[in-house]
């Protein structure tokens, strides 16, 4: 699959156009998307996943760059937002390589996979990544999910 993403770094209010595996360097944090894809399968035991609808998995590896712990939640950090403005929360039913999220240590760099349930037909994105501590700026990542 071919992505196209474009990185905002708001902080310094700098467009920047990039492709997966780009770094995002903050003062406090460092975030990467290193892959984006789409998927239906589901964790087992969990309610079936409607006909018109699908997972978008993206896969991501984050740094804390500052001295103290940092909180990754991705319920309350991560987003994507379709091309119409509609917003997709955090989905726990998919089933995914490694779940991202939890205390990450000074210096310490993680990286895991955080899933969203979304209309088949949808595949323009904006994920968005709002951190908790520090700059407090919106990190955009835009993708187009190969169809």
């Amino acid at each position: 699959m071919v992505y196209r993403l474009e990185l905002i770094n708001s902080e310094n209010n700098i467009d920047l156009t990039s492709q997966v595996g780009d770094l995002v360097i903050r003062r406090d944090i460092a975030l990467e998307v290193n892959s984006v894809r789409s998927d239906r399968t589901m964790i087992s035991g969990y309610w079936q996943l409607a006909e018109n609808k699908k997972f978008v998995i993206v896969d991501i590896t984050f740094k804390n760059r500052t001295n103290k712990n940092y909180s990754l939640s991705p319920i309350t950090t991560m987003r994507l937002i379709d091309k119409d403005g509609v917003n997709y929360e955090v989905t726990s039913a998919v089933s995914i390589t490694n779940g991202l999220g939890g205390e990450v240590m000074p210096d310490q760099t993680v990286t895991g996979e955080v899933g969203f349930t979304v209309p088949i037909s949808q595949n323009e994105f904006e994920f968005e990544f709002r951190p908790t501590t520090g700059s407090k700026k919106t990190i955009v990542t835009n993708f187009v999910l190969d169809k």
